[in-house]
């Protein structure tokens, strides 16, 4: 299974919590100098993933403050690239010079071999932020171009952000869960691929990019297009090619070499949204033909076939099982 570290401080005594936090912050992430106001009662919360040729990282945490200098890069450095992603609060990030203040929904990234500070601005949730830790190697870009994006606020609301921006959101949601090794490498060869293009665009060095890498940003952003669609009946191999400006071929040969074709992943999409759909108290006024005709499934009898052959009971029966009725 993968490898995986999981600190919680209020399940330590009280007083030994920000001592337990600084000694997550040595052993698995950058080592930093870390101040706070709260160190008497530090309630903060981390998981971290390692995830093939990457690391991931998804932290809860009150106001702190952290600061990497020439003597602790001296002491050791990872040489990482770190993308940060701040989900709630507001992280206030320095180096290189520049001052950012990164808000939800927006990207940061930082060097570990050079200073930095950050600080963590919260409200009563708490700061949550999500972290790509990213291996220089891994990345096969122009030290002095990524520098130059350091400290500085990238938004998520379209392209290699967006895609990048989802995908930290959605592994922050799913820590918990278990992956056989070879699918956590998958992942986070995937994490690696957005993170590479996502810097490549900003640091206008796209030629540098290895062709695997953009088949993987491509059939990434192909895949969040089709769960944006789920519901539209014009969701075809067709229009989906047109709507990335490729060809259906093309198409295909991006998810042949996942072993799966296009219409399969839409089915099975489809499929994952009834099954959820029909899990749902809330939503058990809706007839089950209703479920399968807002999913992409107007007609009763495929629809009905369909769930069957997947889920082994048919849409009614399955819903009665799963809410106990």
């Amino acid at each position: 299974m993968i490898n995986r570290l999981v600190l919680r401080t209020q399940d330590l005594p009280q007083r030994e919590r920000f001592d337990g936090w600084l000694d997550l912050i040595d052993r698995g992430l950058t080592p930093a100098w870390l101040t706070t106001s709260h160190a008497s009662d530090f309630r903060a919360t981390a998981s971290l993933l390692t995830l093939g040729p990457a690391r991931f990282s998804a932290l809860s945490l009150p106001p702190l403050r952290a600061e990497r200098g020439w003597s602790l890069i001296r002491r050791g450095d990872p040489e990482l690239w770190q993308l940060m992603l701040v989900v709630s609060g507001e992280v206030g990030v320095e180096q290189h010079g520049r001052r950012a203040l990164v808000r939800p929904g927006e990207l940061v990234v930082y060097d570990t071999s050079h200073p930095y500070r950050s600080r963590t601005f919260t409200n009563r949730g708490g700061t949550e932020v999500a972290l790509l830790h990213l291996p220089r190697h891994e990345a096969p870009l122009p030290d002095r171009a990524v520098r130059a994006l350091t400290a500085r606020p990238i938004p998520t609301g379209a392209g290699a952000g967006a895609l990048l921006g989802r995908y930290l959101e959605q592994l922050a949601g799913q820590t918990g869960d278990d992956w056989p090794e070879p699918d956590a490498a998958r992942l986070g060869s995937a994490a690696r691929d957005l993170a590479i293009v996502l810097l490549s665009g900003l640091a206008r060095v796209d030629g540098l990019l290895a062709p695997e890498t953009r088949d993987t940003a491509l059939r990434l952003r192909v895949e969040g297009f089709i769960a944006d669609n789920l519901a539209s009946g014009w969701l075809t191999p067709g229009t989906i090619a047109e709507a990335h400006g490729i060809s259906v071929r093309r198409l295909h040969q991006l998810f042949h070499q996942e072993g799966r074709s296009v219409a399969a992943l839409v089915r099975s999409s489809r499929l994952e949204r009834c099954r959820a759909d029909l899990e749902e108290p809330g939503l058990a006024h809706l007839p089950v033909a209703a479920v399968g005709a807002r999913w992409g499934f107007p007609d009763a009898a495929v629809f009905s076939r369909a769930f069957k052959d997947t889920y082994g009971r048919p849409p009614g029966a399955y819903r009665r099982h799963a809410l106990g009725t």
